[in-house]
């Protein structure tokens, strides 16, 4: 019966980031090289790409709109003592929103 291969003792060594790049870069240079040799009058024409037909929308009963019950808007500004022109602008928008679809009777 035949021994199976040894294995060493030694993890594989891996490649440096040198190494890494080059190795891609010469693959990038080959397929340019590729490309620039390929007569492109002998290749055949690619069909057009179809457009993805739209889906219809499912029919669900029309769902009631939140409504606003209280809504308060306050705006703080202030300038800068130190920059003068620059001024910092605070907006504060409280609400209390309703949905009836949610709301327990």
């Amino acid at each position: 019966m035949p021994q199976p291969p040894k294995k060493s003792s030694q993890p594989p060594k891996s490649k440096s980031a040198a190494e890494r790049t080059l190795g891609w870069l010469g693959r990038q240079l080959g397929h340019v090289k590729k490309a620039v040799g390929t007569d492109v009058t002998k290749l055949p024409p690619t069909p057009p790409k179809a457009k993805p037909k739209p889906k219809p929308a499912p029919q669900a009963k029309p769902a009631a709109k939140p409504t606003v019950v209280f809504r308060d808007n306050k705006v703080e500004e202030a300038e800068l003592p130190n920059q003068p022109g620059v001024k910092l602008r605070r907006t504060i928008i409280d609400e209390v929103i309703v949905d009836p679809d949610k709301r327990i009777q």
